[in-house]
């Protein structure tokens, strides 16, 4: 029986959580369909040690989110291969999105083909590989290095230009090694949209490209395995970050923000409409009573827009301020903590002495 293994590459935010947390939590039952989802390396519902074995060996640091793992890229593909040897079904899957990279990374194409050869001959690989549209990508990931935090981090236009990875703009870049290595006939490239986050959507895609289709008693997670923060709050969370504010300090401001948020009124009538309407409404009063002509000439009119580099730097200034002081006025209160309790203790000790 000739094997197939399929690598499932990303994009990021293309779903690819979801997917390797239904794969992961089914195995089993996967496994009876048809399909070996690989237990070889496999960490969070992924396999990214296949990737960032190798990133590690030429030589990269950034983004590596804390791997320090000294096994060789060959030693961590090699016990992949032997799984599908072993293996009783037809189809292994591995996913890990972190392979997308591999294409803005020459040395690491030259890594993986040395890897990849050898065993070419012995059974199929294919490759999964789904894409937003690249504005779309790029809002998803920009919202996603808000969410982890990838301080320091510039407003969208210079995240994306100086801060993302080119792999995120250029898809052609992406696909490049694996099309050189495999073929076009071996790469299935899918486009990923919303509507298949309803129900089964993506998982019923997703299988379809292996020619399966869903097991009858498919588990998917009670809750979104990777939710993203609300657009609305993004610039704003941006801003706390480089302020300083995390953990428990930054979920109160978000939380503060979107109550905020709440309140406000949502439908905007754009300021052309209210010259319009202002227009109009003199007019109308001028059929009614003369003397206000002069009205026509003090129409509202926009303020003009502020630089917003001028308002960032303004606002990550005051929140770093707030920052310094909060961390003063908490310094102080340990003081004061330590002093009264050493306080209270020479106070225990004399009532303590006879008198």
């Amino acid at each position: 029986m000739r094997k197939t293994l399929y690598l499932h590459i990303g994009h990021f935010k293309t779903g690819t959580t979801a997917i390797q947390v239904m794969m992961a939590h089914n195995m089993h039952l996967m496994r009876r369909a048809g399909l070996h989802y690989a237990e070889s390396w496999l960490e969070d519902a992924k396999h990214s040690a296949l990737a960032l074995s190798i990133y590690r060996e030429i030589g990269v640091t950034d983004l590596m989110h804390g791997y320090n793992d000294d096994a060789s890229p060959q030693s961590v593909w090699d016990a992949l291969f032997d799984e599908v040897r072993g293996s009783g079904c037809s189809v292994v899957l591995a996913s890990t999105e972190e392979l997308m990279r591999i294409g803005a990374l020459p040395a690491a194409e030259a890594v993986l083909r040395d890897i990849i050869t050898p065993v070419q001959d012995e059974f199929d690989i294919r490759v999964i590989a789904y894409f937003r549209s690249p504005q779309a990508h790029l809002v998803s990931w920009y919202n996603q290095m808000i969410k982890m935090n990838a301080s320091p981090l510039g407003p969208f236009d210079m995240a994306v230009s100086q801060m993302m990875e080119s792999i995120h703009y250029d898809y052609g870049q992406a696909l490049r090694p694996w099309l050189e290595l495999f073929g076009p006939g071996a790469v299935m490239v899918k486009r990923y949209t919303d509507d298949l986050r309803e129900g089964f959507a993506l998982y019923d895609d997703f299988l379809d490209i292996m020619d399966m289709s869903r097991p009858f008693r498919l588990k998917l997670p009670e809750e979104d395995v990777n939710p993203r923060l609300d657009p609305n709050l993004l610039e704003a969370t941006r801003m706390l970050q480089m302020a300083g504010f995390f953990g428990e300090e930054l979920e109160w401001a978000q939380a503060k923000m979107s109550k905020i948020r709440d309140m406000v009124p949502h439908d905007e009538v754009p300021f052309d409409t209210v010259v319009t309407r202002a227009r109009a409404g003199v007019k109308a009063m001028q059929r009614t009573a003369a003397g206000f002509d002069d009205f026509l000439d003090d129409l509202p009119q926009p303020h003009g827009a502020l630089d917003p580099r001028e308002v960032v730097d303004l606002l990550i200034y005051l929140l770093n301020d707030v920052t310094n002081l909060r961390n003063n006025v908490h310094q102080k209160l340990a003081t004061l903590t330590e002093r009264l309790a050493a306080v209270e203790a020479q106070v225990q000790t004399a009532d303590k002495e006879p008198h």
